[in-house]
């Protein structure tokens, strides 16, 4: 009898995981050309960069513990074949380590795309932003995670930053 709750317990655990699994905001942009998985429905926003040279699009899904944010920006066009992938990816990151503590550097490939993973310590507020950006053309793709430290590799955080996918 024991082994046939245990069982049935095995059993509906198996089937509720995954459906805990699917509770996330799948959000998708025409205009931005991706998806991505959010833990719920984000807030959309623009911010005029540069005087209202660029506008940066982003969706932020946030609570006082953590936050997820995607975002893209576009570039003039020829920025990035004037200026060289690396350079501009190199920039990125560079903005990222402004007033933070660097952790952790990665170049990867996302989406078949040349990516950089990169992981501060934010000192003044002492969160941890794990971040991916990544560049499609003239068009320049930032998403990241912010919590506490030790957070920054959790399977949630995981599955926000490998949900994007580009559709160009």
């Amino acid at each position: 009898m024991r082994r046939m709750a245990l069982a049935l317990c095995c059993l509906f655990g198996a089937l509720l995981v995954p459906a805990m699994a699917q509770d996330w905001y799948r959000l998708s942009s025409a205009e931005g050309a991706f998806t991505a998985s959010f833990p719920a429905q984000p807030k959309y926003e623009t911010v005029p960069i540069r005087n209202g040279e660029f506008t940066l699009h982003q969706w932020i899904y946030d609570t006082p513990e953590v936050a997820y944010l995607v975002s893209y920006i576009d570039y003039h066009r020829g920025h990035v074949a004037n200026n060289g992938l690396q350079f501009v990816l190199n920039n990125l990151t560079k903005g990222l380590h402004t007033n933070r503590r660097p952790i952790s550097e990665k170049h990867i490939t996302h989406g078949g795309y040349a990516t950089r993973d990169v992981v501060v310590h934010d000192n003044a507020s002492g969160l941890i932003i794990h971040q991916r950006h990544t560049l499609v053309g003239d068009r320049a793709y930032v998403w990241n995670y912010t919590g506490s430290t030790g957070t920054e590799n959790g399977p949630n955080v995981q599955r926000f930053l490998n949900s994007l996918v580009i559709k160009r």
